[in-house]
């Protein structure tokens, strides 16, 4: 399976740049979203998270943010599940994933 980077990296972007919006804390919550969430409004063109459930009623959040990024179950578990408010830790685990350090 390969890796979308580009989504990866959007994700990353936006997250540096709008840090209020993020939580690790939880898939989504309300405006709020994990690297999970966010990749997955990212990769749907949407805003915000109940427009992602609305369109994607039976996708778990983590189930399809890992296909849309590529990533095996391990993978995304290695990013998904960091429960963190330290942005520089949520990049590392992603660009882990990215070179293939986490299989």
């Amino acid at each position: 399976m390969d890796k979308n980077v580009e989504l990866a990296y959007k994700t990353l972007d936006y997250i540096r740049a709008h840090p209020e919006e993020w939580s690790q804390q939880i898939y989504m919550c309300g405006s709020m979203a994990c690297f999970a969430g966010r990749a997955s409004l990212i990769a749907l063109d949407m805003r915000h998270a109940d427009q992602f459930r609305c369109r994607t009623a039976h996708a778990s959040v983590p189930a399809f943010a890992r296909e849309a990024l590529g990533w095996t179950r391990e993978e995304g578990d290695h990013v998904f599940n960091l429960f963190t408010r330290d942005f520089s830790v949520l990049e590392r685990a992603v660009k882990e994933v990215l070179n293939g350090d986490v299989r």
